[in-house]
């Protein structure tokens, strides 16, 4: 009788010990369930950062375009009032040129 009673202590504490390794295991499980809700919850922080950071990469990419824009047409208009200012400038030169050169004519009739 005192087998039986061995056996079944044993049996006892074996399934004591399958008990203890099981909550253990739980428990264990149960933190890593936690961690990882943890981490995705990160991840999910991350990537809506990453989007409103995507979204003004491209607002910032469209106002480059805007500005790059915006600058060609300055350049046209200024190289325009350049070639004006140019062909003005030699308008008077020779506009000039000929009031010394009818200035020089009628000196020379006077003498």
């Amino acid at each position: 009788m005192p087998e039986n009673i061995t056996i079944d202590l044993i049996e006892k504490l074996e399934e004591i010990t399958k008990d203890d390794e099981i909550k253990k295991l739980k428990k264990q499980l149960l933190a890593a369930d936690q961690k990882a809700g943890a981490a995705e919850k990160k991840a999910d922080k991350a990537n809506r950062a990453a989007a409103e950071s995507n979204k003004l990469l491209e607002r910032s990419k469209s106002q480059v375009a805007e500005q790059r824009k915006k600058n060609k047409t300055l350049q046209s208009a200024y190289n325009q009032l350049k070639q004006t200012s140019d062909q003005t400038k030699q308008k008077l030169e020779n506009a000039l040129k000929s009031i010394e050169e009818l200035e020089a004519a009628a000196n020379s009739e006077d003498k």
